[in-house]
């Protein structure tokens, strides 16, 4: 699987790398500054999603982040990035609405580009099944995502876990929106705890740019296991979508 995987992001780059960029249909960029607060380490970064949509059914994800970390005991500081992940992604169909759910597949991996403490020595292989639902005459998104999750540990045994995720967002008034978000770690990420949460509050300003800040938590990690303390997050960020080139 692993081989596969690899083949299918090597892919991917070349794609990216070649004329078939001048044909991107869609962008969407999601960014967010975010703070982190770990019983070791406090964290400040700015993340970045990047979708690039070729057709109505294929398009590539990447990820990333870059910060500071800051030292609880000590307070000394240092700069630190997260890994780069990358998906290809294929959306087989759409969702109905008020009916059946659509059907999305991402598969691809996280490498150890980033340094200190946001990045692993590790290599995370992904591959998940996405189900979009549009109820309530669209005021209510739903998608549950279901896949496995292979790391390929540096000098150690590998591990292969299940990823699972459920995200609900709701209109509430005008164009304000609440969600929230259950997930077995972030795809973006090698090494990640048994279940993250995250809330928020999102207002989606044009078809352009929609505004959002959330509050998530999770375990911290020991090793690739959980650990008794708790790690807090919170984030300000914007999804900004293009959909028309020249």
């Amino acid at each position: 699987m692993k081989k596969i995987l690899s083949r299918m992001v090597i892919g991917a780059a070349t794609l990216f790398t070649t004329s078939n960029l001048l044909a991107i249909e869609e962008i969407t960029i999601d960014t967010w500054s975010e703070y982190s607060n770990g019983s070791e380490f406090d964290v400040v970064m700015q993340g970045l999603i990047m979708e690039l949509e070729w057709t109505k059914k294929f398009s590539l994800v990447a990820a990333s982040a870059a910060g500071m970390q800051i030292e609880e005991s000590s307070g000394e500081k240092k700069s630190t990035a997260k890994d780069l992940a990358i998906y290809p992604k294929y959306d087989f169909f759409d969702p109905k609405q008020n009916g059946m759910p659509g059907f999305s597949l991402m598969a691809g991996g996280v490498f150890p580009t980033g340094h200190n403490f946001l990045s692993s020595p590790n290599r995370a292989y992904l591959a998940i099944a996405m189900f979009p639902m549009k109820l309530f005459n669209d005021r209510v998104a739903l998608e549950a995502q279901l896949g496995h999750r292979y790391i390929d540990v540096k000098d150690e045994k590998d591990i292969n876990r299940l990823h699972w995720g459920i995200f609900v967002e709701a209109n509430m008034v005008d164009d304000y929106n609440i969600f929230t978000n259950f997930y077995s770690g972030t795809q973006f990420d090698i090494d990640v705890p048994s279940l993250s949460q995250e809330y928020g509050l999102s207002y989606e300003y044009s078809d352009t740019f929609k505004y959002k800040m959330l509050f998530g938590i999770q375990p911290e990690l020991e090793g690739r296991g959980d650990a008794d303390a708790t790690e807090y997050w919170g984030e300000l960020g914007v999804e900004i979508h293009f959909s028309e080139f020249d």
